[in-house]
């Protein structure tokens, strides 16, 4: 198993950033859960407040310099820069629409 300073420093690699125009989110995991905004919910990483989420909507994997994102609902796609997909790539960059929410993937640094 790896010594704590060594997973510790595994987190710091995959730190990426999820912004709108008002908030920026810092993931430090490589997988994050993003869903309905539920009272005490705690199988979900990112809540949002839309009515046309899901509980859990999509997920997003990300590694050193790739990144995923998933529909958890197949009657809900994701969208990403207007086209609805399953399973894409997110690049910087891109538009990403869940619900009747969206924002764009912005990688602000990988450490």
């Amino acid at each position: 198993t790896p010594s704590n300073s060594s997973a510790a420093s595994d987190v710091y690699k995959r730190q990426l950033r999820l912004s709108t125009k008002e908030e920026v989110y810092l993931l430090a995991r490589s997988e994050i859960v993003l869903g309905k905004f539920r009272e005490g919910a705690q199988d979900v990483d990112l809540m949002i407040y839309d009515p046309a989420l899901k509980e859990r909507h999509c997920k997003i994997e990300h590694f050193y310099k790739e990144n995923l994102i998933s529909s958890l609902v197949p009657e809900s796609p994701v969208k990403v820069n207007g086209k609805p997909v399953k399973e894409a790539p997110l690049k910087d960059g891109d538009l990403v629409e869940v619900g009747e929410s969206a924002f764009h993937w912005k990688v602000i640094s990988v450490t």
